[in-house]
């Protein structure tokens, strides 16, 4: 906004979604920027949208997101895939950038995509965070290996998957859970650390 206030927030969700491009400034004067919010059951940045069954599958599709130094929040109960191109950027034009982070079951960083949270003392950190619950398996899987390795940037680069098992599992049979993290290729620049 003008002058001193904070920016704004954006928040796009539903359980069928189809975005073609989203064009957002969050941005303010002297304020800290807004946050763009996007949370359906999958997400693919970087390609055409796809509709499956209606009962059990949404997506949505946006070829790139450029926050101008807004917080750029991603969540979807399945599954986030950036494709070979996509690229979400929060960088500002060499003020503060905003704080990416992607939350969802299974995590896809193809070849050729990048997150940009920006170098420097104005970069914003990354998170990208994959839970599984009752039993489902939880992943974040950073390249192919294959063609153009992805790249990450910002301040602090954070992978977290875990998993928790079924718990009628518990009683009834040996419970199952699975939580993985692989890397097959990628740059990762953390300017303070990675973890």
């Amino acid at each position: 906004g003008l002058g001193e206030g904070a920016g704004g927030f954006i928040d796009l969700s539903g359980t069928f979604a189809r975005i073609g491009a989203v064009s957002v400034d969050l941005s303010t004067d002297s304020g800290v920027a807004g946050t763009f919010v996007i949370d359906p059951f999958n997400l693919v940045v970087g390609a055409t949208s796809t509709t499956g069954a209606d009962d059990d599958f949404s997506l949505s599709a946006v070829n790139s997101i450029f926050s101008l130094g807004a917080d750029v929040l991603l969540q979807a109960d399945n599954s986030i895939t950036l494709v070979n191109g996509a690229v979400i950027d929060s960088t500002n034009g060499g003020g503060v950038a905003g704080s990416i982070t992607l939350e969802s079951r299974l995590i896809t960083l193809e070849d050729g995509s990048t997150i940009n949270a920006g170098t420097g003392a104005n970069a914003g950190d990354v998170t990208l965070t994959a839970v599984g619950n009752s039993g489902q398996s939880a992943a974040i899987q950073i390249g192919q290996g294959t063609g153009t390795q992805p790249i990450v940037s910002g301040k602090t680069l954070t992978f977290s998957a875990s998993s928790t098992s079924d718990g009628i599992a518990l009683l009834a049979s040996t419970p199952t859970a699975n939580a993985t993290l692989s890397f097959n290729s990628a740059t990762l620049t953390a300017e303070q650390g990675m973890f």
